[in-house]
């Protein structure tokens, strides 16, 4: 009789195990289960999919010329010459945004400011989980004197429903502008323009 008492004390597999042990010894039955509904799905899924809408072609990809013309790298000169023109003359760097906002609005997109305060270079572990506003430098006034502005465009697609955009990203300083900054802010609108 010590044997079956044995038996009687060890304890059964859980589910999951005697689930797995199940479709294991029966895994050609479940393979013909999981393809006979598979392939009652895919004839279900004209009526099921009926009202549903998927557009490629919202933004009319392959629209744009993908090499640059001659009157293309003219355009990008001139917008070049205006960015240093506008860095030259500019008084508490706003002169240049304003120039790339004009440009932005007469090629038809909705133009818009964000202004950020910039996250401290310097990781400091008694700082992680406090405010970013105590690493800022704060002028008498109550104003920070680390701050930016986001300028922005949005295009719309001619004949989308305003859902789908192109994100053209190029960070530039209005304060301290370089040479290769000017040339990633001259390439940006023709990539618009192609």
């Amino acid at each position: 009789m010590e044997p079956s008492a044995k038996e009687d004390t060890q304890p059964k597999p859980r589910l999951i195990v005697r689930l797995g042990i199940f479709l294991a010894s029966h895994h050609i039955l479940f393979s013909a289960l999981c393809c006979s509904a598979g392939i009652i799905a895919l004839l279900f899924l004209p009526s099921l999919a009926k009202n549903t809408y998927l557009s490629e072609n919202a933004l009319i990809p392959g629209s744009a010329n993908p090499l640059f013309s001659s009157e293309d790298v003219t355009e990008a000169n001139k917008f070049i010459k205006g960015i240093e023109a506008a860095a030259g003359g500019s008084r508490g760097g706003m002169e240049m945004p304003k120039f790339i906002v004009q440009q932005m609005k007469d090629l038809g997109a909705e133009v818009c400011y964000h202004e950020f305060l910039p996250h401290s270079k310097h990781f400091h572990p008694l700082k992680f989980f406090t405010s970013m506003t105590n690493d800022l430098a704060v002028r008498p006034n109550g104003t920070y004197s680390n701050s930016g502005t986001n300028t922005i465009g949005i295009i719309r697609a001619p004949r989308g429903d305003g859902k789908e955009a192109i994100v053209l990203v190029t960070p530039y300083n209005p304060q301290r502008v370089q040479a290769n900054e000017t040339r990633n802010l001259g390439s940006t609108p023709q990539s618009l323009h192609g």
